[in-house]
């Protein structure tokens, strides 16, 4: 988002605010701030702002690893001596 502002405030998402936002100010990590109980916002001071939001839950680091070490699971299993049934 790009922003402008003659006076210090506050710049206010109308979305949900959940654990894992990050806020940058001009390239600075600024603090993720609850507006209305609910929703995000970020100060900002007087001047030219460039503000990016990233999402990156923590939910998220542990989905993956889970998934590989699911993966790996299946793959010893499949590969595994002796793992398939004979005919006779």
């Amino acid at each position: 988002l790009r922003a402008y502002t003659d006076e210090p405030g506050m710049l206010y998402m109308a979305e949900c605010n959940y654990p894992g936002w990050t806020a940058y100010d001009n390239g600075a990590r600024v603090p993720v701030l609850y507006a209305n109980l609910a929703f995000r916002a970020v100060y900002i001071t007087p001047g030219r702002h460039e503000i990016e939001f990233r999402f990156r839950p923590k939910t998220l680091s542990w989905g993956a690893i889970l998934s590989a070490l699911g993966l790996v699971g299946v793959l010893c299993a499949m590969f595994a001596p002796g793992g398939k049934a004979e005919a006779s």
